[in-house]
């Protein structure tokens, strides 16, 4: 009878310091606004962040920002080598093909979205005179 229950105060004392051990460990792993937890490798977890224009011992410049390679365009930008004067809008004229090809409904469609978005300052026509404009304005005109 007394070694029954000596092993039973053994395993009582086990399970006690298992669970203040799953206690800890399970708290150590709440991590909210208020009480952000541990960090086992807080080297690792918080980078270093540098701003754009500030001093970066990293490179050998001590620039942060990088310049790019050369010829290399922003993602989304479709480069456009033509100026608002005559002489360049008719260069793009003669050297810029269509992509779409001239169906009614994508005539339609066009005619739609100029309408809609375009018309109150371009015109009807695209000559620039629509009534959005004041007289002594810049022509926002579409046709050289």
């Amino acid at each position: 009878m007394l070694m029954n229950e000596k092993t039973y105060m053994q395993g009582i004392n086990i399970k006690g310091v298992l669970l203040i051990l799953l206690t800890v460990i399970l708290s150590g792993c709440n991590r909210d606004r208020n009480n952000p937890g541990w960090d086992y490798f807080p080297d690792m977890f918080y980078s270093t962040a540098y701003e754009s224009f500030s001093k970066n011992p990293n490179f050998e410049n001590g620039m942060t920002m990088r310049m790019p390679v050369a010829g290399t365009v922003p993602r989304g930008f479709i480069p456009f080598n033509y100026t608002i004067d005559a002489a360049s809008r008719i260069k793009a004229g003669n050297e810029l093909v269509n992509p779409l090809s001239p169906d009614p409904d994508l005539i339609l469609k066009g005619k739609e979205v100029y309408t809609a978005f375009c018309i109150g300052c371009h015109g009807s026509k695209g000559e620039g005179m629509a009534i959005c404009i004041p007289v002594d304005y810049i022509r926002l005109s579409l046709v050289p």
